[in-house]
């Protein structure tokens, strides 16, 4: 148009159109009329300078009322597309898990805490008056706490079925006893080993080449003290017993080298002691 200061900056043609797409920003206008002094009014508009003056202010007064409403609709909509996505991210995680592969839950644990008064079965053999085991019979597991330990055993008991220790070697009670009888756990009173499948080691710790029955006794790894052995606990109350090796006679090949402190010794005629009648 020449000289008139008549611009199109190539927005919508109308700003109805231009807020639907959610274009205005403070820096943009759809139309603007530029005004020099001395100008003619624009061609075919028939205005004076100060109308089109007038009529610019009206047009950015109104393109800025329009600037604002198209941030307003560009935060909601922004808005909206986060909420969206964040309710797709909830749907994907909730369709995820319902479709990952469920796993077995694990059987409860062997010892549980004495605060919860829980009460967990396992099966084990009891002796006849015989001393022959008997058949399998359910029984609770033995859990106390620490303080109920201490109280019922004595130091070095406590030490070693409570504390894992181990008794100096030729010093316990019953790593040179002959006679026959039953060994039981100092704990729980379990029974866990005959005269009948004791031996003499030599290595100065009451040995037995199998127990009373397996399901007496717990094997736990154990790699304390840079060693790796096969722990022995009482199934009962988880009393540690001592440690089982493959060094042992036949028939089973093993030695149940227990400590005589986690042991009660009772005596009992109809059985025979296997290291007298060598």
């Amino acid at each position: 148009m020449g000289g008139q200061g008549y611009r199109n900056r190539r927005a919508p043609k109308t700003f109805a159109a231009a807020s639907q797409m959610g274009c205005f920003h403070s820096s943009f206008r759809a139309w603007e009329l530029v005004i020099s002094p001395g100008d003619p009014p624009p061609l075919g508009h028939g205005h004076s300078n100060d109308q089109a003056k007038s009529k610019l202010i009206q047009v950015n007064s109104t393109s800025a009322r329009l600037n604002v409403g198209g941030d307003a609709l560009l935060v909601r909509r922004m808005k909206a597309h986060i909420y969206m996505g964040l309710a797709m991210l909830l749907l994907g995680s909730v369709a995820f898990s319902g479709c990952s592969r469920s796993v077995a839950a694990p059987e409860a644990a062997a010892i549980v805490s004495a605060d919860t008064n829980a009460t967990i079965m396992i099966q084990v053999r009891f002796l006849d008056d015989n001393g022959k085991p008997g058949p399998l019979t359910s029984t609770a597991k033995v859990v106390k706490t620490d303080a109920e330990w201490r109280k019922q055993l004595t130091p070095e008991q406590y030490r070693i079925t409570r504390g894992k220790g181990t008794e100096a070697a030729f010093c316990g009670a019953f790593f040179d006893n002959h006679k026959p009888g039953v060994y039981t756990c100092v704990c729980c009173g379990l029974p866990l080993f005959t005269s009948e499948t004791k031996f003499d080691s030599g290595t100065g710790w009451p040995s037995f080449f199998q127990p009373v029955a397996k399901e007496n006794i717990i094997e736990h790894t154990d790699n304390s003290f840079g060693m790796n052995r096969t722990e022995i606990l009482c199934a009962r109350c988880e009393a540690h017993l001592g440690h089982v090796f493959d060094d042992g006679p036949a028939p089973t090949g093993q030695r149940y080298c227990m400590n005589s402190g986690s042991l009660v010794f009772a005596e009992n005629k109809h059985l025979t002691d296997a290291t007298a009648a060598k």
